[in-house]
């Protein structure tokens, strides 16, 4: 899907890295990224399931009410950001929600991330009876305050403080 700031936004991006929507046939490229993602982030604890997540990559690259960017180098992905919309549980309309982030280490720094953040904003911009977009920083790190910085600069303010126990 073509996004309405696309020409605009690519100015602003290192000419080595392109970034388009995935596609079909990147699923398992794309589900490896996101599986290192989550292994670094609350969840790693957990029993991920691979097919169980190659399945909702699958299933979110080809939804209309699914995004899957990815960051791609010489022909290599270096990237993904992915979301998708879900019916709020309470009121009349969607909830867009970050499923997930990654960017090779070798290529953070750079805009990449904010790029593929202003895609993810211009995707939530055309779909109908959005009440609110959602990105979860899963992985407190270094890089932590420079993710706060950006969201915010974004529109994004801080709504809640996550606890867990795994049992």
């Amino acid at each position: 899907m073509a996004l309405p700031i696309r020409g605009l936004v690519e100015l602003a991006r290192p000419s080595s890295i392109s970034i388009r929507p995935a596609r079909s046939r990147e699923s398992i490229e794309v589900a490896r990224l996101l599986y290192t993602s989550l292994m670094n982030g609350v969840d790693g604890v957990l029993p991920i399931n691979r097919q169980k997540l190659f399945d909702h990559v699958y299933l979110t690259i080809n939804s209309t009410d699914g995004f899957v960017q990815v960051a791609e180098e010489g022909g290599r992905i270096v990237g993904v950001f992915a979301a998708e919309l879900q019916p709020h549980a309470y009121c009349d309309g969607y909830v867009a929600s970050e499923l997930g982030v990654y960017i090779d280490p070798e290529h953070r720094g750079g805009r990449t991330f904010v790029t593929l953040l202003e895609d993810y904003l211009a995707w939530v911009g055309i779909k109908p009876n959005v009440l609110l977009s959602g990105f979860t920083i899963s992985q407190l790190g270094p890089t932590t305050p420079y993710l706060r910085r950006v969201l915010e600069r974004h529109g994004f303010t801080r709504g809640s403080e996550g606890y867990y126990r795994y049992e």
